[in-house]
């Protein structure tokens, strides 16, 4: 059966079609009129879990994304990490807090983070690169080359 045309002849039906215009339900969280409604759902799962790993680590990537919010972000890096996990996230989470720190001008915590990525990571060598960064701005030209 041919896909029926609909509007001005360039539409397929349901491509290019919201499912409240197809006459399908969508659900509340799902709409794009209120533009923070991830957050929301994040938040009400944290506050019905603060000290869960998963909870903090989607809270933390997130807060990670936004603007002016690496304060909160770090506070929930840390507890994701406190889990000790080793798990593909917490290559992630190690990632977002060194540049939190690098972007702050926290070069030495950003050291520290880096060279736990670089023992731990050792096949990607940007971290070695990152780590050499930090250790340049510290003044540490020795260890930096």
């Amino acid at each position: 059966m041919a896909a029926r045309k609909a509007g001005n002849g360039n539409e397929i039906r349901g491509v290019n079609r919201s499912p409240e215009e197809e006459g399908q339900k969508m659900p509340i969280d799902a709409r794009l009129d209120d533009p923070h409604a991830g957050f929301k759902r994040l938040l009400r799962r944290l506050m019905a879990n603060r000290d869960g790993y998963e909870e903090n680590r989607d809270i933390a990537f997130y807060l990670a994304r936004q603007r002016n919010s690496t304060v909160l972000a770090e506070r929930h890096i840390l507890k994701a990490l406190s889990f000790k996990r080793d798990n593909e996230d917490t290559e992630r989470l190690l990632l977002c807090l060194a540049n939190i720190h690098n972007l702050r001008g926290q070069f030495e915590q950003a050291r520290k983070v880096f060279s736990i990525m670089v023992r731990n990571y050792e096949k990607f060598p940007l971290y070695s690169i990152s780590l050499g960064d930090a250790e340049f701005r510290l003044g540490l030209l020795d260890q930096a080359s």
